[in-house]
């Protein structure tokens, strides 16, 4: 990601009640989380920017996937069933597999506007559970759309254990 985006992304988290990375460290770079048997902890705010970089910017769905511990979690409780999103995945490599079908539907096709993308980032009294509140802006072809969401992180060791995605399907 440029330095102009990464400052920009900096620059919202201290707008919206959340610590900036420090200084040398990329806001949606992948880092210290990129070799799993290479823990260290890192802040809420560094693995939801890691997570955001790893999907909704580069759309690497093995980046996506290292984020999450071997048997995590990812769902999306308001997909409908029978959707060609997946409502769920389980455990690591079936999230490695089945992320590529949200970077593929047309809906998510356009890229973030970051500089306009605004975000809330809640702690919560356990260490291990955070939520965030996202406004993505979208590009389009002369239109800009604003895509909400509501995501509740539960985390083991650094990485993702459960991710709920709370987002409306748009067809």
């Amino acid at each position: 990601m440029n330095t102009a985006a990464t400052s920009l992304l900096a620059r919202a988290a201290c707008r919206h009640g959340t610590r900036a990375p420090r200084t040398g460290q990329s806001g949606f770079g992948q880092g210290r989380l990129a070799d799993p048997d290479r823990l260290e902890r890192v802040t809420h705010l560094e693995l939801y920017q890691r997570y955001v970089y790893a999907g909704a910017i580069s759309r690497n769905p093995d980046a996506q996937a290292e984020l999450f511990t071997p048997d995590g979690v990812y769902e999306a409780p308001l997909v409908p069933d029978g959707h060609v999103l997946p409502r769920r995945l389980e455990g690591r490599e079936a999230i490695r597999a089945g992320i590529p079908a949200y970077h593929a539907y047309p809906a998510f096709q356009r890229p973030v506007v970051v500089d306009r993308t605004r975000f809330t980032l809640h702690e919560t009294t356990d260490p291990d559970v955070f939520v965030v509140e996202t406004d993505a802006v979208l590009a389009g072809e002369g239109v800009e759309t604003i895509f909400s969401l509501v995501q509740i992180f539960h985390l083991r060791d650094g990485l993702i254990r459960l991710l709920r995605d709370y987002f409306a399907v748009t067809d």
